[in-house]
C-alpha cells in the first residue's frame, strides 16, 4: 500500500512539469499542415455516401 502512495505522490509532482514542457504550437502546426489533404478526403467520403444513398433511393423507387 505504501508503494501505491509513493507512486501517486510521484505522479502528482511529475505530471504538471511534464505538461508544461509540451509545446502546443507544434501540435497546431501539424494540424494545419494536414488540413489541406484531409479536407478533400472528407468531402469525397460525404459525396460517396450521398451518391450511394441516391442510387439506393432510385433502386427502391423502381
Amino acid at each position: 500500500m505504501n508503494d501505491l502512495m509513493l507512486l501517486a505522490d510521484n505522479a502528482t509532482t511529475y505530471l504538471p512539469t511534464a505538461i508544461t514542457g509540451v509545446d502546443f504550437t507544434q501540435v497546431l502546426n501539424e494540424i494545419t499542415a494536414i488540413a489541406p489533404s484531409l479536407l478533400p478526403v472528407a468531402v469525397a467520403c460525404l459525396a460517396f455516401r450521398k451518391g450511394i444513398s441516391f442510387m439506393f433511393s432510385i433502386l427502391r423507387g423502381a
